[in-house]
Parts: C-alpha cells; structure tokens; sequence
C-alpha cells in the first residue's frame, strides 16, 4: 500500500467515527447544525490562496451566516512519532484560516514526541495517538483561543464536544478488541478448557469441579495466583482480576457454591478478555446490563456488558456443561429411582417433590446453586415443563437475579 492510499485509509476511519458518533447525537452536537467535511478548502489571506484540511467540522447556529465554531481535524499514519514540527505547521495552518473559535484535533499512528505534546497543550489541541493494536491514547486540553461574544458558550460547547469524541474513541478502542463470541463460540472454549482440566486434575470422581480443585488448576496451568480475601479489601465486591500482577481475588465470605462460580467467572475473564484495552476506571464507566424479562435475556448495550456476559457464560458452559448435568442426572436417578428419565415438572405434588429432590442433588454434585442449574436447565432445553400453574419460564424469572455475579 502507497504512502497515500495508507494515509487515505487512516483518514476514512477517523472520519467514520466521528461521524457515526456525531448521527447518533453522541459528540454533544445537534447534527443539523453541525456540517462535517473531507479535504475542504478553507481561504488563507497570507497566502492568498486556499488550505486543504483533512476533516472539518463547522458548527452553524440556526439562520447563522457563518459558522460559529470549526474543528479541524489532522489525520497522519507515520511508522514514527509525530514530530514538533508536524504539530507547529498544523496548528500554522488553522491560525491562518481561522478566526478565534476553532480548536485543532490531531489524530495519528504511533504517537508523539514529547516537543509535540508541549506544543499542541500551548495551543490549546487535542491528541489522539493510536496505537498499532487499535489502542488510542486520548490528550485533551481545553483551552480559549481568543476571545469573542461567544467566547464563554464556545467554550462550554467544545469542552463538550472534545469530552465526547474521547468517550467515543475510548469505546471504539474497546470494542475494536473486544471479541462479541456466541454462545457456541464460548461453550467450544469451555469445552477445551475441560478437556484440560481433565487430563490434568480429573480423578473419576462424580463431583465434576469444586471450589479448591480449579483454584489448583488456574493456579499451576494457567500459571494465575488465587487470594481468598475480606471483602472490604476488594471494594465490598465478589471478586477482582489484576491483569498486570496476573492475580485473581475472590472474597471469602461467599458460599461454597457462589465461591466456585465467581472462579470460574474469572477464569472467563482470564481465557476471553487479556486481549481487551479498557481500564478499570473506563470499566466502571459503563453501566451494568439488565434483565428483560419479556426476550428472557440480558441487555448488551455496552462493551461492559458483553464482559460480563461471556464471562458469566463460560463459567456456566464450564460447570454445568450440558454432558456433565446428563452424566449428574443419570448418577443420581439410577442410584435413587433405579432408573434414568427426563427431568419432568408438573402440578403433581410427588413429580414437583421428585424435580425437587432431583435438582438439589444434581446441583450438589455440580458444585452449584439450585438457582443457577434452573437457570442453565431452562436455557438448554433440558425440562419438560407441563406445568398449568406456574410455568419454567416464571419459576427462572424469580431466581435470575441470584444467578449472575
């Protein structure tokens, strides 16, 4: 690829972004006042001539004249760090076209030097350096470039707008490294993982996993370090993965079974997301999904959600795989009954006393709570339900809460 077609290529994402950002309302900018432009030409009276800016953005206010703000926007896909030089012509360049309300976006690939920091802070610029692996490392300086009548609403407005295009880039990067794996794509991952864990640890006993087995296998295969912890020294929370010291914390105070899911849930994290560019404070940011009861799924609006939902996942394809729930199910019956069957539900006392029984022990042997074997049970299908009075579907809505971590 020419030196051209790379930087036009560079140049066509940037764009895409901040245009799919600005459609959506989410840059703080009310799209029919906002006009976005490639290679537009803007008038140089030094020159006498015209200046072409890889992307603009004018602001005009309604039955304005002229536009009240303009972004420009730099695009530059070096093998290098952007020198000061290249930041001093830039900012040169929006000096010569401008009046006082513009502010100077920088975007490149492989960062800055440090005489190029110091001079786009001085100029009141905004940089964004991204990274080979899609990694964007956003500067953002506010400051005026002068003052005028709009001064004050300018500002706020591009404090806004600046604000807005760091969160939209910030999650950009994430989802850019985030994989949105199906539940076939997980539960083949869970698969392998068992497998593992079998040639490694497995010794023929019914009890497929328990809490202290896969902390020894998490802890010698994959080579993590496991701490039982109060939990007020984890923030009042069940657990925390530090990717960097490569060190899981699970809180202590939990039971037998929650303790082992919320393991199994960090070993999700530590098999689908080392890849994921996101921090704890930007974690944090995003909102926890919710629960609609009317598709019977969870909501996966953010990158958040979609962490939290593999991972819940993967611990309960891990589990409660479904051989394994069969392999449970068909120990207890043939020891119980005498005899294997479907796990059946209806409104006869002995069969409801009989499904009772049935899923407190498979839970047992499972290593989990009866909650979250209903839960896994009605997701694979794995109930006949001829209930008239309360249905499956019901029953789960009432425990779904208790199931995810």
């Amino acid at each position: 690829m020419n030196t051209v077609a790379k930087g036009n290529k560079f140049e066509s994402i940037a764009y895409d972004i901040i245009i799919n950002a600005l459609n959506k309302g989410e840059l703080g900018i009310d799209p029919k006042y906002a006009r976005p432009f490639r290679k537009r030409e803007y008038y140089s009276e030094k020159r006498k001539g015209n200046i072409i800016f890889d992307i603009s953005i004018e602001v005009w206010p309604l039955n304005a004249t002229r536009a009240s703000l303009i972004y420009y926007i730099e695009c530059k896909d070096y093998n290098h760090k952007i020198p000061v030089d290249d930041v001093v012509l830039f900012n040169g360049y929006i000096n010569e076209v401008s009046g006082v309300n513009s502010k100077g976006i920088f975007i490149a690939r492989g960062g800055f030097q440090s005489g190029a920091y110091n001079s786009a802070e001085s100029y009141g610029m905004m940089l964004i350096s991204v990274e080979k692996d899609n990694k964007y490392d956003i500067l953002f300086y506010s400051r005026e470039r002068g003052l005028s009548t709009n001064s004050i609403n300018n500002s706020q407005h591009e404090d806004t707008f600046l604000i807005k295009l760091s969160q939209i880039f910030t999650k950009y990067r994430i989802e850019r490294s985030l994989k949105k794996l199906s539940k076939s794509d997980i539960t083949i991952l869970a698969e392998q993982e068992i497998l593992s864990y079998k040639a490694n640890f497995f010794d023929g006993n019914i009890h497929s996993f328990n809490f202290l087995k896969l902390k020894k296998y998490i802890e010698e295969i994959r080579k993590i370090t496991v701490h039982e912890v109060p939990s007020n020294s984890i923030g009042n929370t069940w657990d925390l993965y530090n990717l960097k010291e490569n060190t899981v914390f699970i809180n202590k105070e939990l039971n037998a079974e929650k303790k082992l899911f919320v393991l199994a849930h960090e070993l999700g994290h530590i098999i689908l997301h080392r890849n994921v560019l996101i921090t704890r404070d930007e974690y944090e940011n995003f909102t926890d999904s919710e629960y609609n009861f009317r598709t019977s799924k969870y909501t996966l609006e953010n990158p958040k959600n979609w962490i939290e939902w593999q991972a819940n996942y993967f611990a309960a394809s891990l589990l409660m795989h479904k051989i394994q729930i069969e392999n449970v199910q068909y120990f207890h019956q043939k020891r119980t009954y005498g005899r294997y069957s479907s796990l059946y539900l209806d409104d006869q006392h002995i069969n409801i006393k009989s499904f009772n029984e049935t899923l407190k022990k498979m839970a047992y042997l499972l290593g989990v709570s009866k909650t979250s074997l209903m839960y896994r049970l009605n997701e694979l299908s794995m109930i006949e339900d001829k209930s008239r009075l309360k249905s499956l579907k019901i029953l789960v809505e009432n425990y779904v809460e208790n199931f995810f971590v």
